[in-house]
């Protein structure tokens, strides 16, 4: 009858250790306030171990009709990623124990399930038109350890589709499609914690930060 069930089942396991030693030398009007690296003003080492895992199961039917030719489906996502980073101070001791004020901890969970639907029907040769609807729903969870902080994110989202097509002849077509569409950000992008590269800077996440909405049209000739 033309009916297909497709069933995807995808694993990701990321492990990546790095080990860095760096300085950070300050400059005066005169030049280089200090040039060698072992009497540098900010001397440093970073150990850092980033262990992420992800997993997602996804079913999808094809069931086209007289009339119309139906898609519909299911998907279950979850990421979890652990980040470990320790600070050493190398300018100061010979045997550097980790800087706990500037060692971090992370976790960060994420789950993702979805069900989607579409429509797509031919209007004689020429013609054809395509609905889709998906909704999402998000739950996140990132556990900074080193401040002993939980923030918690649940959202649901819906997401139409819909495409129109005009094909006049064998080598001209003409299209319109809009769909809302939603980048969510990096887990390290939520990560509290100040990430200092030199006395005088640092980066932070923000754990409040939210996905990104936004709506996509496009016209092709």
């Amino acid at each position: 009858m033309g009916r297909k069930i497709s069933v995807n089942v995808d694993f990701l396991d990321y492990d990546y250790k790095q080990d860095r030693d760096f300085h950070s030398q300050t400059q005066t009007d005169a030049g280089w306030k200090i040039a060698d690296f072992t009497d540098s003003e900010y001397a440093a080492r970073n150990v850092s171990h980033r262990d992420i895992t992800n997993y997602a199961f996804q079913v999808d039917v094809e069931h086209p009709t007289p009339g119309l030719n139906l898609n519909y489906g299911l998907k279950f996502s979850q990421s979890q990623a652990d980040d470990d980073f320790k600070y050493y101070n190398t300018a100061e001791e010979a045997d550097p124990k980790p800087d706990l004020k500037r060692s971090d901890a992370f976790q960060f969970r994420e789950r993702i399930g979805a069900a989607c639907f579409s429509a797509r029907k031919k209007f004689g040769e020429k013609r054809q038109t395509k609905l889709g609807l998906r909704g999402e729903h998000t739950q996140t969870r990132g556990h900074s350890i080193t401040l002993h902080q939980i923030d918690r994110h649940s959202y649901f989202q819906l997401f139409p589709t819909a495409y129109l097509m005009y094909k006049p002849n064998a080598k001209h077509s003409y299209s319109l499609s809009y769909g809302r569409r939603i980048p969510r950000p990096g887990f390290h992008s939520l990560n509290p914690f100040k990430f200092y590269t030199s006395p005088y800077s640092y980066s932070s996440g923000n754990p409040e930060l939210e996905a990104r909405i936004y709506h996509r049209c496009g016209i092709r000739l």
